[in-house]
């Protein structure tokens, strides 16, 4: 790899990194603020480890025994997920089960939705057949290649 090449893969991994954190905290606190029943066991739980010692440090020990807290973050993880969806160009004709997905096709998975609602088979072959059309619609700017300036300030 180029330095240039080393210093995008680094800026990506610093950003990504403090982007999903923000976004798991501030979704795990809305998911606690519209669910007040499981803000109240949250608040038990910790005050069950913590008793009325509020100002000691947390230890590995009292992390291990917040488990309740811990599903209320993979539960809200779940329902906004830091990244609600992601593309990719299928480079070689493939199937996968029922499906076939030709050179070029771009996919897209939306997890957003996939967390809310159970997709039966028509659905799925809706959603893949809406990414078909778009893919034609737009084939010419799927098919370049975005190329960023080496010389350019990231």
């Amino acid at each position: 790899m180029t330095n240039y090449e080393i210093r995008q893969e680094v800026d990506t991994f610093m950003f990504e990194g403090h982007d999903t954190t923000a976004f798991a905290i501030a979704a795990t606190l809305y998911y606690l603020s519209i669910n007040r029943q499981i803000q109240t066991k949250v608040v038990e739980e910790l005050n069950t480890i913590f008793g009325d010692d509020k100002h000691r440090a947390i230890s590995h020990e009292d992390l291990q025994n917040m488990r309740y807290l811990e599903m209320v973050i993979k539960e809200a993880l779940r329902l906004y997920p830091s990244v609600p969806f992601f593309g990719r160009k299928v480079l070689k004709e493939t199937k996968l089960g029922f499906l076939q997905f030709s050179h070029g096709l771009f996919t897209e998975t939306q997890n957003f939705i996939l967390t809310r609602k159970n997709l039966t088979q028509k659905d799925f072959l809706l959603k893949i057949k809406l990414v078909e059309i778009l893919s034609v619609m737009f084939h010419s700017v799927l098919d370049q290649e975005i190329v960023l300036d080496k010389d350019s300030q990231c």
